[in-house]
């Protein structure tokens, strides 16, 4: 049956942005790891084709206890489930007005960003909110539906969503994690080292609360699993089984004598573009446009920039003549007189120019003005089959695109300590951190990102002198193969 919420916003979200049909293994996993044995009445707030109430009724919960919502107002093969709908309801609007609660909430709800949404949809995510936590409109709309969720649950009920992997690193979803930590009785997060949805590239994760306004019974625990239909067997109604290979906490707790690389350096991805072609320029494009250096910035571009510990002038210089993209077109209001700069700006899409509809350059302000990050200190990359390392920034003004990351040590300016922390990145502390942490993505690369790399375990080195040079050498061990010999190198400098 349907019944729409008089006061439903109109607005549809952005066609197929955000939005993928659960697997059934999936559906039936995150169904189970709420728990069937008691009912109660369940929650789907973005029910979509439904998957997930199918799932719920294969694993034997009553039609007459589940609602499912949505912002469509034509979903057929909800009306042949025998559930309560409510069509074309915005579900962050109706849960801030309604008095009905929830023993369990299932979701996959969707993945877009807040500045991709009609002001009708952002207003009641921005005004979601609970316990004094709020969303930035920085933030993503799942963020939205995860608090409104557990706003949602009953003491002591439970919850599981389909989230994207952004969930364990981005700065919007920090105090929203800590957040989950602390509400639930038991808080786990499931990887799968192939991607979920056969649509959808990206990583995921399932989340599953239990136990809401209950003591946490132990830490948060991450469950990797090889592959989709090892996470639907692995979970059940009742405990998960866990093995030493298969858990860690989001926060470990960290043995004496170790700290989390964050603690030091801040990492963050480089500059975004949002048109890569049309920003980022090899010295043969910028003459052939006439370009004047003032308008570009020299940038390292990709993953193997980064040729050594170091990169300065002369590393540099080399990718440029390589034919190399290495500059990045970012004029000031200086350049904006200059012929060639306002040619290339008024350059249509079609001839070469920006597509200045793309969502990162419609929303900046002026469009052409790239955000330049904070001067980096050293560069590293977060997808890579070796072990990762920092080259040392040591041309002035260089900075990155965000195909890499950037690291800025606040407190550190000598040379040798930089090279002493970035040197026991290569012990193996850090490489058992390293294992625990790191994404598996299709054809066995391994990622890690910016909130992965500052949980990375470090030893503090203990004398800093002399650390730049054995850096040098360490980090060529690693460039040619020999990573274990270069972790040997950084463990006895450590110990010694």
């Amino acid at each position: 049956m349907s019944s729409p919420e008089p006061d439903a916003a109109t607005s549809p979200l952005p066609p197929h942005k955000g939005m993928a049909d659960t697997p059934d293994l999936l559906a039936d996993a995150l169904v189970r790891a709420v728990g069937t044995t008691e009912h109660g009445l369940w929650l789907d707030p973005s029910a979509g084709s439904g998957r997930l109430i199918e799932a719920a009724l294969r694993a034997g919960v009553p039609a007459k206890s589940i609602l499912a919502i949505d912002l469509q107002a034509n979903l057929p093969a909800l009306d042949n489930l025998g559930v309560e709908s409510l069509l074309s309801t915005d579900f962050l609007h109706w849960a801030q007005r309604t008095d009905r609660r929830f023993d369990r909430v299932i979701a996959n709800p969707p993945f877009v960003r807040l500045r991709e949404l009609q002001e009708a949809l952002v207003r009641p995510a921005l005004e979601t909110r609970l316990d004094g936590l709020s969303i930035p409109r920085t933030a993503n709309y799942w963020v939205a539906f995860l608090i409104a969720g557990m706003r949602l649950l009953k003491p002591g009920g439970s919850l599981a969503y389909v989230l994207p992997a952004a969930w364990e690193y981005a700065n919007y979803a920090g105090p929203l994690r800590s957040m989950c930590e602390s509400s639930f009785e038991e808080l786990d997060v499931h990887r799968v080292s192939v991607p979920m949805f056969e649509t959808v590239a990206d990583g995921s994760v399932l989340l599953v609360g239990r136990g809401l306004g209950r003591q946490p019974r132990r830490r948060a625990h991450v469950i990797n699993h090889p592959k989709l239909s090892a996470l639907n067997q692995a979970v059940s109604a009742s405990e998960v089984a866990l093995t030493p290979k298969e858990m860690r906490s989001i926060e470990p707790c960290l043995p004496e004598g170790q700290v989390q690389f964050g603690e030091i350096a801040h990492i963050r991805i480089g500059a975004v573009t949002g048109h890569a072609s049309y920003f980022l320029l090899n010295e043969e494009q910028r003459l052939a446009l006439n370009l004047p250096c003032s308008a570009v910035w020299p940038v390292l571009s990709k993953a193997h920039h980064i040729t050594g510990s170091q990169i300065g002038e002369h590393a540099w210089t080399k990718l440029w003549a390589a034919g190399e993209r290495v500059w990045l077109f970012s004029p000031s209001d200086a350049d904006l007189s200059h012929p060639s700069v306002r040619a290339y700006l008024d350059l249509p899409a079609e001839e070469g120019g920006c597509r200045r509809e793309a969502t990162k350059i419609r929303h900046r302000d002026p469009w052409y003005r790239v955000p330049i990050p904070e001067p980096f200190d050293g560069f590293l990359t977060g997808m890579s089959m070796a072990r990762p390392w920092v080259a040392l920034n040591r041309k002035p003004g260089l900075t990155a695109s965000n195909t890499l990351y950037g690291v800025r040590f606040p407190t550190i300016a000598s040379p040798d300590e930089q090279a002493a922390w970035c040197l026991s990145m290569l012990s193996s502390t850090t490489s058992k951190s390293r294992a625990q942490l790191v994404r598996r993505y299709p054809q066995g690369l391994l990622k890690l990102e910016p909130g992965d790399i500052a949980r990375l375990a470090v030893r503090p080195p203990k004398n800093p002198e002399g650390a730049l040079s054995l850096y040098h050498q360490a980090v060529e061990l690693v460039m040619t193969g020999n990573a274990k010999h270069a972790q040997t190198l950084a463990d006895e400098w450590l110990e010694a």
